[in-house]
């Protein structure tokens, strides 16, 4: 039986296709010991490197096309070398009831509204391991406060 250390950072992978936003994301977060971040921009990229390393969560962008929801479908359905109930958050332009709907079938925590702070994508970072008594290191720390589950858009 393998144990978790809990004193080492989780292990994210981010999904984001604007390289600035994803390096800005993940390096903040690399920064405040949030979580050790595997950046990738295209989600064809994203099973080969499920199946070469091991991650706690996921933050997707779903304006790479419809390629992110298969492929939470097929983490949820056990059909990826991820646990089934792996922590997801999902970044998009727009969110209208059909997909929200579909977001929440999925067991997705939190949808995040482009544009948005860094600040928000931050704390739904820190707020992904929350249901598991994990907490990132920056948060015991006094980081950032924790995420909310909601749907949110703020100005950049």
């Amino acid at each position: 039986m393998n144990a978790v250390n809990t004193d080492d950072p989780p292990r994210l992978l981010l999904l984001e296709e604007h390289a600035l936003l994803r390096s800005t994301i993940a390096g903040v977060a690399r920064q405040l010991g949030l979580a050790r971040v595997h950046e990738l921009a295209r989600a064809d990229a994203v099973l080969p490197l499920l199946k070469e390393v091991t991650v706690d969560g996921l933050l997707v962008t779903l304006d790479t096309g419809g390629h992110v929801l298969a492929l939470i479908d097929a983490i949820r359905l056990g059909a990826t070398p991820c646990q089934a109930d792996l922590p997801v958050a999902v970044m998009s332009a727009g969110c209208d009831s059909v997909l929200a709907e579909r977001l929440r079938s999925l067991e997705v925590r939190r949808v995040i509204l482009k544009p948005f702070k860094a600040k928000t994508a931050l704390e739904t970072i820190a707020g992904l391991w929350q249901h598991a008594g994990r907490t990132a290191p920056a948060m015991q720390a006094g980081g950032c406060p924790p995420a909310r589950s909601v749907v949110s858009s703020e100005e950049r």
